[in-house]
């Protein structure tokens, strides 16, 4: 541990031109990814939460909030759905929400549940009593099979429209991943058809030459070939900020020790990668360079790529998060990196190293959302670093802006209890509301950047991507 490792846990909150406006349900792990969707006015919140500090998502439930009055939330469904990464959206076709959730495996095969691994579609138009409506297997057999192939789906994307693009490890065929969840498979792309949702259809597939067990001539090629802790993982998902069949074309993916990678999904059932960026030198370890790409502001021709540190008290390589020029995807170019986070002054620690848990960007805000995403403010979880606010309105010199490093959870004799103590951001941008999951309860926040919240119920005149719930009720 670095010099000056605290041997406690920091109960102390600290914030920067970032307010809290409410904590709920302190004292519980609710670290999980976040989605909205909107009923008559209502708002309600997905987020999968935990029942204990294990950080086994076997123990864990997708609860359903209406935030409405997100002063005062209130639970409707304790276990409304049951995957951890999930995708909500309305879908016109059949004119019902349905949330596509993802079901995945980690560690030890031995140690594998039986069940799905893969996607789970679920109609939650009636949010106190959702059902299913179909699945897939990312192996591509029977989803009611007792055993299934590969690791599952982890990070997805879906907006609603006919294709859905997939992180995931269908077949045993693939490559083990390398990294700390050792013996799982690496993950690809892979491409769904729902154009009848009822029967989910795999269309179009992609893969890094050398992920698959059998290919380690290519494997040997890799620049990552002699590192034993690389992730070599479409870690994902892709983000397709315009929908094929609304004349959009590209998705934008971080691929691990790959780099971001992007696609022309034109032609879904035939995935053709046209760019590919990554640092200039290869830094070995168990860091996972490229975690997500966030697209929100391609419109500026820019896009962000973060990594994901996965070791605690910073027992790795720190990896920058970078500014990208995708104006022309087929020739990326770095603009810049966002600055790294201190501590503030009044912390009992000089640097977040010293701070017991994982220290290093996490999630972005998702790319869907009411409202539309600001084009000069953006926020990171980072964390035991809290939630960092970032001024990119000149991406070639980004600054911080304020920050919300709030109390941590979890007992310092259970490291998984406190390790990702800031750990996902959701962001309704037209009620300037900022929703912040971490191991010590769901914060409700709002920043100076993004001006005056509204706490009150309002309707939703606009989403963040094109296209996106157009209709819904």
């Amino acid at each position: 541990m670095p010099s000056g490792t605290l041997d406690y846990l920091d109960r102390s909150t600290y914030s920067h031109r970032i307010a809290q406006l409410a904590h709920h349900f302190p004292g519980t792990n609710r670290p999980g990814k976040m989605q909205m969707m909107v009923i008559r006015g209502r708002r309600y919140l997905f987020q999968r939460v935990f029942d204990d500090d294990s950080w086994n998502w076997l123990r864990s439930r997708g609860e359903i909030l209406d935030v409405t009055d997100p002063t005062s939330p209130r639970v409707v469904n304790q276990n409304g759905f049951h995957g951890f990464s999930i995708n909500l959206a309305w879908h016109a076709p059949s004119s019902r929400w349905v949330l596509m959730e993802s079901m995945t495996t980690f560690g030890d095969p031995a140690r594998w549940a039986p069940g799905l691994r893969g996607v789970r579609f679920i109609d939650v138009s009636n949010p106190t009593q959702t059902h299913e409506i179909s699945r897939y297997s990312t192996d591509g057999g029977d989803p009611t099979r007792i055993w299934q192939g590969g690791s599952g789906t982890h990070r997805d994307f879906w907006d609603g429209g006919r294709y859905a693009y997939l992180g995931a490890a269908g077949e045993d065929s693939y490559f083990p991943e390398r990294s700390s969840s050792a013996a799982a498979y690496s993950r690809s792309l892979q491409v769904l058809d729902l154009l009848e949702i009822e029967t989910p259809r795999p269309v179009g597939q992609w893969w890094v030459r050398g992920q698959k067990r059998d290919e380690s001539a290519e494997r040997a090629q890799w620049r990552s070939a002699e590192d034993p802790e690389a992730y070599d993982n479409f870690h994902g998902p892709a983000y397709v900020p315009r929908r094929i069949e609304r004349g959009g074309r590209y998705g934008y993916g971080g691929w691990g020790s790959f780099g971001v990678l992007v696609h022309d999904l034109s032609e879904p059932s035939s995935p053709e990668l046209i760019g590919r960026w990554d640092t200039p030198e290869y830094v070995p370890g168990p860091m996972m360079p490229h975690h997500t790409v966030d697209v929100t502001r391609l419109d500026r021709g820019f896009v962000i790529t973060s990594p994901e540190s996965m070791r605690t008290e910073c027992q790795e390589a720190w990896h920058e998060t970078y500014l990208l020029d995708v104006s022309d995807p087929t020739n990326i170019r770095t603009i810049s990196v966002l600055p790294k986070p201190t501590p503030p002054p009044q912390a009992p620690y000089e640097s977040y190293c010293q701070k017991r848990g994982r220290f290093g960007p996490h999630n972005a805000p998702h790319a869907k959302a009411p409202g539309t995403a600001h084009p000069d403010f953006t926020f990171y979880t980072y964390f035991n670093g809290g939630l960092q606010a970032f001024d990119v309105s000149d991406p070639k010199d980004p600054t911080i802006t304020g920050w919300f490093v709030p109390a941590q959870g979890g007992t310092l004799d259970v490291p998984a209890s406190y390790e990702r103590s800031a750990d996902s951001v959701f962001v309704e941008w037209d009620r300037k509301l900022i929703w912040l999951g971490t191991n010590n309860g769901l914060y409700l926040l709002s920043s100076e950047d993004l001006g005056e919240p509204v706490l009150e119920a309002l309707e939703v005149s606009e989403w963040s991507l094109d296209g996106l719930n157009a209709g819904h009720p």
